[in-house]
């Protein structure tokens, strides 16, 4: 339409002679006359280009039609979750027969229209990663899926997803690893040790523990018939009169109790007032049941002492031994002054003593003893005689 006009231009610029043409051009003016019929009335002018619209047409002049316009009239294109829009007087209209996104379900349907089906559906359960195929997977490595995937479990429980010995069904063994992961090490691996309460060097059976390395206050052995007795377990060396079943036999002071158990203020003893034994044996007999011959330190317990052995009017051997001709000192390890006959009235210049007057004398009697026809004081004695005796436990 624009060439035509052009067109038209030129013949006339190009002085076209009058007369030439047809009989609808008017002659002797100059003019050329364009019949009106022969111009489209659509056709725009040079000097009438206009912004461009969404017309169909050219509007600006620049050879380009709807150049500017979001769409073309009539197309079509998806919107939303399976909408549908169509272009109209160039721009998109109205999304029709969509739905709003939704979370991802095992159904082959894009639910949260990412494009993307039946994707991490939060419907199922996760699967984690079991990279070693124990059968325990990796709680940092889970994914959802429809399907059941290779490799993959229905748990997150292992610890070390590298090693298939390693999961909470394995066991503890000794090597400070954590087997079983139960987030200790070694508990269950070792030996089997058992609670030694009493600290007679037998154990509780009810009371286990299971270690690499020994535990205080455990034992090896589950042998003990009372934890709370430390005088009572298998083999203990004779049945004592205090009610309790010293030697784990399942009966109670059975046979001729030689010695009894008394608790008194200054301490427990083990007063054996019916059996008589060497100084030298009756130590070994106070030793054998987790004790010693009585160390008499106070003037309290030389009174308790005294009046547990007293009443049977027999004398009784004492922990007091003369350990370098003269240097006296108790079994338990403190030492008292050195009492000789000429010097006894010093006897209180370090520890308690209740020395007879004339004693120690200084001879080859280097056990002590208390003479019972002497009121409880002390006396030396040749350390191969027997008599009764007093165990501090």
């Amino acid at each position: 339409m624009v060439v035509r006009a052009l067109a038209i231009l030129l013949i006339v610029g190009c002085g076209v002679p009058r007369g030439s043409l047809d009989g609808d051009a008017a002659v002797g003016d100059g003019s050329v006359d364009v019949p009106v019929a022969d111009v489209p009335v659509d056709v725009p002018l040079l000097d009438t280009c206009m912004p461009e619209e969404c017309n169909g047409f050219d509007d600006d002049c620049d050879g380009n039609v709807d150049e500017t316009c979001p769409c073309t009239p009539g197309m079509t294109q998806a919107c939303g979750c399976d909408g549908m829009q169509m272009c109209d007087d160039g721009a998109w209209g109205a999304c029709t027969g969509g739905r709003d996104p939704a979370p991802e379900e095992c159904n082959t349907i894009d639910d949260d229209c990412d494009g993307r089906t039946d994707e991490e559906p939060m419907s199922v359960m996760p699967q984690f990663r079991d990279a070693d195929m124990d059968g325990f997977g990796d709680r940092t490595m889970g994914v959802r899926s429809c399907e059941t995937l290779d490799g993959y479990v229905d748990n997150s429980r292992d610890c070390d997803d590298g090693d298939p010995d390693v999961n909470p069904s394995a066991n503890e063994v000794c090597g400070g690893v954590d087997e079983d992961c139960d987030m200790r090490t070694d508990e269950a691996g070792g030996m089997t040790y058992y609670r030694d309460a009493d600290g007679d060097g037998f154990g509780d059976a009810s009371m286990t523990m299971t270690s690499c390395s020994p535990i205080g206050g455990f034992v090896t052995n589950s042998n003990d018939c009372d934890d709370d007795c430390e005088l009572c377990y298998p083999g203990f060396p004779g049945e004592l009169c205090d009610g309790l079943d010293n030697d784990c036999s399942a009966t109670t002071d059975e046979g001729d109790c030689e010695c009894s158990v008394a608790d008194v203020s200054t301490g427990i003893y083990l007063v054996c007032d019916d059996i008589s034994r060497s100084w030298d044996d009756a130590r070994a007999y106070c030793m054998a049941r987790g004790g010693d011959l009585v160390s008499i330190n106070t003037m309290a317990e030389q009174t308790a002492v005294w009046a547990l052995m007293g009443p049977s009017g027999d004398s009784f051997w004492i922990g007091g031994e003369d350990t370098d001709d003269g240097d006296w000192e108790w079994v338990d390890g403190t030492a008292y002054a050195n009492c000789e006959a000429s010097d006894s009235a010093d006897c209180m210049c370090l520890q308690y003593c209740n020395w007879r007057a004339d004693r120690p004398n200084g001879s080859s009697q280097d056990c002590a003893w208390i003479e019972h026809n002497r009121n409880g004081t002390w006396d030396d004695q040749d350390c191969s005689q027997t008599h009764e005796f007093v165990c501090e436990l």
